[in-house]
């Protein structure tokens, strides 16, 4: 990789919003770099899962302080409004999605896009307690915005537009998911494929480290060749999952 190799940018003040009975919650200042880092991984993982967010629960206050924070990262990024969105941030009736853009390096390729997409929202308080979403799904969007970071300050830019996008209302039926898909402004013909994140940091079985579960790959060989060689690099294993066995349970399935 030429030209630096690492590139720190920080952006903005220190903000503090105030979430009734909770306090005052800091929202940290944007340092970036090319490399993705376990540290900066496990930063938005804490700030995503904290007890004062109360589990990102949709429409609530602490989901709000989640699009703000990842709002400020698409902002750092310089990433692009989707489309006709006058910002990142995406209002239909039961949520919010959050969706930034990287336009493509290749005139030829650039209308082209590829999604990357990770539900953002928990469940809050049930009565079981307060469930805060470590997992489930705010390591899916710190592994989301660590990509992005990635490939924004990266020399060689994908050639296809990337778009980065944060769903609500997952738990509730995907429903964030197939409001974006349902946009005026969304052309199914010109989206060449759609990686989703869900469930990072614990796979439900204890006797499984360094796992990943792939689904939705079956007619696809040459990208779960290319999933399984990068795999292989990081010492992960590949696990197959059929879509018929994992069924309409994650965002993949509005697209």
């Amino acid at each position: 990789m030429t030209g630096n190799s690492r590139v720190k940018r920080c952006c903005g003040l220190w903000v503090c919003l105030m979430l009734a009975g909770s306090g005052c919650v800091s929202m940290p200042a944007v340092e970036l770099s090319p490399e993705i880092a376990s540290e900066e991984l496990s930063d938005h993982v804490h700030f995503l899962a904290q007890p004062r967010l109360k589990g990102r629960k949709p429409l609530s206050r602490g989901s709000a302080l989640s699009r703000r924070y990842m709002s400020q990262q698409f902002e750092a990024l310089g990433l692009a409004p989707w489309e006709a969105s006058e910002g990142f941030v995406q209002p239909f009736v039961l949520g919010t999605n959050v969706v930034g853009v990287l336009p493509g390096s290749d005139p030829n390729l650039a209308q082209e896009i590829v999604i990357l997409s990770a539900h953002y929202d928990h469940l809050g308080r049930t009565k079981e307690g307060l469930c805060l979403g470590a997992a489930d799904n705010a390591a899916g969007v710190a592994a989301l915005l660590e990509i992005a970071e990635s490939l924004v300050l990266k020399d060689s830019k994908p050639k296809r537009s990337i778009c980065f996008a944060a769903f609500d209302q997952e738990e509730n039926g995907l429903l964030g998911a197939f409001a974006f898909s349902c946009r005026d402004d969304f052309d199914p013909n010109r989206i060449a494929g759609v990686v989703n994140i869900d469930l990072l940091g614990r796979s439900g079985f204890e006797a499984l480290e360094n796992h990943l579960f792939l689904s939705g790959t079956e007619d696809y060989r040459e990208i779960r060749r290319q999933i399984q060689a990068a795999a292989a690099t990081a010492d992960i294993t590949i696990l197959p999952a059929g879509t018929d066995i994992v069924g309409p349970r994650a965002d993949h399935v509005a697209f």
